[in-house]
């Protein structure tokens, strides 16, 4: 059985010895690393390994379901703020004379404050998930820590003012930074290859869901005589209410779940190719990869485009297109509506194609980052030139331009960590975030640098064609130097032994 699993007797040692791993969880183990692209008999563990695909609906697909979840309120968290700080400085926002109402200059100020509290704690926490804590309790940790500061936020602009205001959206930014790391690494455990762009569509589509769940229901709450303070209510509630359930249900990796079945850890662990229990991680040679270096760079102009227009698309429809309060929460969501379907399409139809090996996995992450490039600046191009009179046409822009651009960057970009280094996953989105949050931030700063006033098409346009150079500028670096290939830092695997006793290959 196991010399036709694995083509030959050598191999079948090791499958052999991961089962006695599997049987016995509380054996005694010693590593030893070795490279895996300078031993022949490692190579035939990644490419003649018979793959099963496992059950139909297994555990796996519980612990996506729950990401998505997570997922859906981290996004929340991002962009509430955006309709919030409109109703907060618009007296006719609500329907409640009594929901207060603040002056402030400082609006965009408030919105960049919580990418550079999300920027900041990147590099260091995909060691520190790697190394201490774990993707679980990380995950929990950080959306409670958001949730909480969250609370504080309509008694803050109260008592403090918009500088309290702006401190509370840093502080839910520094929490919430731990979460990409997290999430990176629980998807380097649990899911199988051939199934990559399908779960992280499905996943990240959470996102985008939030995104439109924000934009959708807090316009109408904010409109609502509950007003805007009910929008941070209920989000730090429900996130609250997430960390309780996935304490329970959520697990580590494979192996620390009690009712997995066995033909479905080897479905994951053989599928990852990220079976060994422990890494270093080689920063020397993360750092002086050019492939790496080109998806930071790639990640950056994403960033940029992406925190920009949750940000500030609000602000262009009342401003531009004279969008009243309760349908701009409606036709800010579209957009995302229409990237949440092509996100998890677009994870289908490149899963197919690296399947049926029309394209490389390199060669399939490029053509998707082409696609969110060039759909999105032809719409972009277009919205600089629209006004009142064009708003049909500029909303349908937003939704193709968005939503192309959403799923694109997705399904090259965002997925290709798993690619160079699934082992390492965690820690290349930590130290690529570290980067990109910059990016994220100027986004905001830089409309409240050139849009001095928000009723001007021509102070938009000029933000809509640096965004455009950013994004063209970024992508084009990642076509040229990007890669699918596993990386060969990635490949250092850890044989397990038995009671002090070493095996090699």
């Amino acid at each position: 059985m196991c010399t036709n699993f694995f083509f030959n007797t050598t191999s079948s040692r090791v499958a052999q010895n991961r089962r006695r791993y599997f049987d016995l969880p509380n054996t005694s183990r010693t590593y030893q690393t070795i490279p895996m692209e300078s031993n022949s008999i490692a190579q035939e563990l990644t490419e003649n390994v018979i793959i099963s695909r496992g059950p139909w609906y297994g555990t796996r697909h519980t612990q996506m379901m729950l990401l998505a979840a997570g997922v859906f309120l981290l996004a929340l968290s991002k962009v509430y703020m955006s309709v919030c700080i409109v109703a907060m400085t618009d007296p006719s926002a609500s329907s409640n004379p009594d929901i207060p109402t603040y002056d402030w200059t400082d609006k965009n100020l408030i919105l960049s404050a919580f990418f550079w509290g999300y920027w900041l704690p990147q590099l260091f926490a995909g060691w520190l998930t790697t190394t201490f804590l774990g993707p679980k309790w990380m995950f929990v940790g950080a959306m409670s820590g958001c949730s909480f500061v969250g609370y504080l936020i309509p008694s803050v602009a109260a008592g403090v003012g918009s500088k309290g205001v702006l401190i509370c959206r840093f502080l839910q930014g520094f929490s919430s930074g731990f979460i990409p790391s997290a999430l990176c690494s629980f998807f380097g455990k649990w899911i199988p290859l051939k199934e990559r762009g399908r779960f992280l569509g499905f996943v990240y589509s959470g996102g985008t869901i939030g995104v439109i769940c924000s934009m959708f229901f807090s316009g109408e709450i904010a409109s609502s005589a509950h007003g805007w303070p009910m929008i941070i209510y209920l989000h730090s509630t429900f996130a609250m209410i997430w960390c309780i359930i996935f304490s329970v249900f959520g697990h580590q990796s494979p192996d620390h779940h009690p009712t997995i079945s066995l033909e479905e850890k080897m479905c994951i662990t053989d599928n990852c190719k990220d079976w060994q229990n422990r890494s270093t991680i080689p920063w020397k040679r993360i750092f002086s990869s050019m492939c790496f270096w080109s998806l930071i760079i790639a990640q950056c102009g994403e960033s940029y485009g992406y925190f920009l227009a949750i940000t500030e698309i609000s602000n262009y429809l009342k401003n531009i297109l004279k969008v009243d309060m309760q349908s701009n929460g409606i036709l800010s969501a579209l957009p995302y509506f229409s990237g949440a379907v092509l996100i998890y399409l677009f994870g289908y139809i490149s899963d197919r194609i690296i399947e049926s090996r029309i394209l490389s996995v390199g060669g399939t992450r490029k053509l998707f980052v082409a696609v969110g490039i060039v759909i999105p600046g032809i719409a972009y191009i277009f919205l600089g030139y629209c006004g009142p009179q064009d708003a049909p046409f500029a909303v349908f822009m937003l939704v193709v331009g968005i939503g192309v651009d959403l799923a694109g960057t997705t399904n090259g970009i965002s997925v290709n960590y798993l690619d160079l280094a699934p082992n390492h996953a965690g820690p290349l989105l930590g130290i690529s975030n570290q980067f990109a949050q910059l990016f994220s931030a100027l986004g905001p700063f830089t409309v409240h640098l050139l849009v001095t006033d928000e009723t001007s098409i021509e102070q938009w346009r000029t933000i809509f064609f640096i965004l455009i150079g950013i994004k063209v500028l970024t992508a084009t670096t990642f076509l040229i130097f990007g890669s699918g290939d596993i990386q060969p830092w990635n490949n250092e695997i850890e044989l397990l032994g038995n009671d002090n006793e070493e095996e090699t290959l």
